[in-house]
């Protein structure tokens, strides 16, 4: 697929895209159950949880907003706006791994945040296919 996302065409990068956002709402969902699962058992990781779950949500929205853009010029350059946000994404899976080591948390939470660190690693190398 690299080979053709370098032509620049449209429907490759809105799929790309598509696959991204898929990505990032797998690892919010994930996130979610871990939040569910920590309530009432550690309310500072239910709060570190949802600021994560906020960042993802930030960049859902960028995808939305880039994938909605009829103009072939003005969405390269949104998808070249996207790929600037590897490193906060990065940030973000780096913080859900930090606070799944840190805390001595309830059955189960470790397992979601990790599958959340698995599914952000994945929209990372789609973002990574974008020119």
């Amino acid at each position: 697929m690299c080979a053709d996302v370098k032509t620049g065409t449209t429907p490759i990068l809105k799929k790309i895209i598509e696959d991204v956002a898929g990505t990032i709402r797998f690892a919010e969902d994930c996130l979610g159950k871990a939040k569910e699962a920590a309530l009432g058992d550690d309310p500072k990781m239910v709060e570190q949880i949802r600021i994560e779950c906020d960042s993802l949500d930030a960049f859902l929205a960028q995808l939305t907003e880039a994938k909605s853009i009829t103009d072939d010029a003005l969405f390269s350059k949104a998808a070249g706006v996207l790929k600037l946000r590897v490193p906060s994404l990065q940030a973000s899976s780096d913080r859900i791994k930090e606070i799944a080591s840190g805390t001595k948390p309830t059955p189960g939470v470790v397992g979601y945040m990790d599958e959340a660190v698995t599914f952000i690693a994945q929209a990372l190398a789609f973002v990574a296919e974008l020119p």
